[in-house]
């Protein structure tokens, strides 16, 4: 929040961190951390859901299909505008797929 109102015009940040009860320094660290995309803001907006569509007649690719073992995992990964969530059974080949993705 002290990140957002510094960057309102003719905000000064050393007079808002005094009135906040922090070092001026650590609010121009957040505001560069901020900047790198390191700090996220909190965002005005509810998080909204999206349709999503199945196609019943989509068969998952042989090469994973096939695949024995599962993992039972839960992975969260937070982009900055979003969090993906997966939760439950997945083989260790698509597992070695969804990471080489986010690597990309």
């Amino acid at each position: 929040q002290l990140v957002a109102a510094s960057c309102e015009p003719g905000i000064s940040i050393s007079k808002l961190a005094l009135e906040n009860g922090i070092n001026a320094n650590l609010l121009f660290k957040w505001r560069q951390q901020w900047r790198e995309g390191k700090l996220l803001l909190p965002s005005s907006e509810s998080p909204q859901l999206l349709p999503v569509t199945l196609d019943a007649a989509a068969e998952q690719p042989e090469s994973l299909a096939e695949d024995p073992e599962t993992l039972s995992i839960s992975c969260e990964v937070t982009f900055r505008h979003g969090t993906l969530r997966f939760n439950g059974n997945v083989s260790e080949k698509l597992l070695t797929l969804l990471i080489q993705e986010l690597k990309r």
